[in-house]
């Protein structure tokens, strides 16, 4: 069918297509390295509530019929079945398969979502890329990072690797910390930063490098995933004076998420290693 189409307005999704007719909608829910908010799950009760994305589409587009697609989710969905609106997965693998390159304003679209860190877009950037000998810098890289685990004397396998690159100028690599419900991590240091950190979800924390910009170059980073104004405020009294602590609007609003950043120069500067320094950032809160 041919269609019109919108960027999001009021109504939930990030995308809106209506048939040429109006008789047909189709809202897009995109989702890239992000996860799905109950509201914005089909599967969930909540997106069929009022202040969910089904009540909100229904209650916009009445009368038609309405297809909601959720694009880009990490996990297989189990969509509710529902005669008012067919919910609908696909990955962006669906949208990559015959992607018309020709096109100017497809081809910028295509570059736009790689920037955004869509992987398989992302293959244009790194398909002939060599590294060589330079390939062991990610392995003492990843070295570093699970020492720093180890010595904080963290629960065992509750981290993953968490790694993006955009363009050169744009990327991180760290370790996410990972929540834990073994009774026998409560008390110990994982358990206590758990505790601090209170997080809304599986994700307590997060350090590693990033860069962000050409001008400011690579950074020593560490996150906290504060899940409430009060965890806010317990994890800020734990860390070092002296610590850089930098606050992050919450997705959920009311409070902020903290992290705490050191250029690689200024480290180097101090002349400390660079696990000695994610290490003094993270220690204070797991006591």
């Amino acid at each position: 069918m041919s269609a019109a189409f919108e960027s999001k307005t009021s109504v939930g999704g990030d995308l809106v297509l209506v048939s040429s007719d109006g008789s047909k909608v189709c809202v897009v829910e995109c989702k890239i390295r992000a996860k799905l908010e109950p509201r914005q799950n089909p599967e969930e009760k909540a997106f069929w509530e009022d202040g969910g994305y089904g009540t909100e589409i229904e209650r916009t587009f009445r009368g038609r019929r309405i297809f909601y697609v959720v694009l880009g989710a990490e996990r297989e969905l189990s969509p509710r079945r529902d005669h008012r609106i067919t919910t609908v997965q696909k990955y962006w693998r669906d949208l990559d398969d015959g992607y018309p390159h020709t096109m100017p304003l497809a081809a910028d679209l295509y570059q736009a979502l790689a920037d955004l860190g869509v992987g398989r877009f992302k293959l244009r950037h790194t398909r002939y890329m060599k590294l060589g000998k330079n390939s062991q810098h990610a392995a003492k890289a990843y070295g570093i990072l699970e020492g720093a685990y180890i010595r904080l004397n963290l629960a065992e396998w509750k981290f993953r690797p968490d790694i993006v690159y955009k363009q050169e100028t744009d990327w991180y690599f760290g370790l996410e910390i990972r929540r834990s419900d073994r009774a026998s991590d409560e008390t110990g240091p994982h358990g206590k930063l758990q505790s601090l950190v209170a997080p809304a979800d599986s994700s307590v924390g997060w350090f590693g490098y990033l860069q962000e910009d050409t001008d400011s170059g690579p950074f020593l980073c560490v996150w906290f995933y504060t899940g409430s104004r009060t965890a806010e405020r317990n994890v800020s009294k734990k860390l070092r004076p002296d610590a850089e602590v930098i606050r992050y609007p919450s997705e959920a609003g009311g409070y902020n998420q903290l992290y705490v950043k050191l250029p690689v120069h200024d480290l180097q500067k101090q002349n400390r290693s660079e696990q000695d320094w994610f290490v003094s950032v993270i220690e204070p809160t797991t006591r």
